[in-house]
């Protein structure tokens, strides 16, 4: 009887030294630590790259033939025999890149910040017309390159992820060129720098504590050019002696673009 409760207490003494040992295992003080999700707060730096593009009507040339500043009026027998119809434009699509830095402050789910960024950008837009004499005329304007000072403001969708809407000042390098077979046109007018804005929302991701990449779509408008060529001979000279003013009938410098980023995070 004995021997009998001492294998008892032994086999009991086991098992509770078995069953303290698991309880140990899965304590809280024994369990994994991960890291906790880094603050959104800080400086950041990066490049970016993607398209720019304008899917609306990039409208056509259109004539002042007498020199009012009307351009709208319906054209007068000699320059609607010389054109009739032939008229075209488009936009053409193109790369954007650049650099970019900011500042982020973390409040809550809540992340506000500032960025400025500088980008090269290859977008163009023209409008032509033809005429029977025959003759070509063609205004194209260039887009060089895009400065931007903005704003953001985003809520964190999981610590991870950040939706944000952004928007500020838009500085741009604009060439307006005129290009015609009738080598009489004189241009005039036209920005080589142009000042405008642009609006736009974006979504980031954390891939770790400091890289982030992200995908960004904004639309920025330059503002309205003035740019016009002048030209007295042919078929502008038979309606005014003085000759007539060609120019874009879309005067808006404006475009989108979609933009891959990747940024450290300091």
């Amino acid at each position: 009887m004995i021997r009998l409760t001492a294998l008892f207490l032994a086999s009991a003494a086991l098992t509770f030294s078995a069953t303290a040992a698991d309880l140990y295992a899965m304590s809280p003080a024994a369990m994994p630590v991960y890291d906790t999700p880094s603050s959104w707060t800080g400086f950041y730096a990066g490049v970016f790259g993607g398209a720019a593009f304008n899917p609306s009507d990039a409208g056509v040339i259109e004539i002042d033939q007498d020199l009012d500043g009307n351009f709208s009026e319906p054209l007068v027998a000699p320059l609607l025999g010389a054109f009739g119809s032939n008229f075209i434009g488009s936009n053409d699509a193109g790369f954007t890149g650049g650099i970019e830095a900011g500042y982020d402050y973390q409040m809550d789910s809540f992340v506000f910040g500032g960025v400025v960024d500088i980008a090269a950008v290859d977008y163009q837009s023209r409008q032509s017309a033809f005429s029977s004499t025959p003759a070509s005329y063609t205004q194209q304007t260039d887009i060089e390159y895009l400065a931007t000072v903005r704003a953001r403001a985003g809520y964190l969708v999981t610590d991870y992820v950040l939706a944000y809407v952004h928007g500020g000042l838009a500085i741009g390098g604009v060439d307006t060129s005129f290009s015609s077979t009738n080598p009489n046109g004189r241009s005039r007018g036209g920005d080589d720098t142009m000042v405008g804005f642009q609006v736009g929302a974006g979504v980031e991701t954390k891939v770790t504590s400091n890289v982030s990449i992200g995908l960004e779509y904004a639309y920025t408008n330059l503002g309205d050019t003035d740019f016009t060529t002048r030209f007295n001979n042919g078929p502008f000279a038979a309606v005014n002696p003085a000759g007539a003013d060609l120019r874009g009938s879309d005067q808006t410098v404006d475009f989108h673009t979609v933009k891959a980023s990747l940024k450290y995070r300091f």
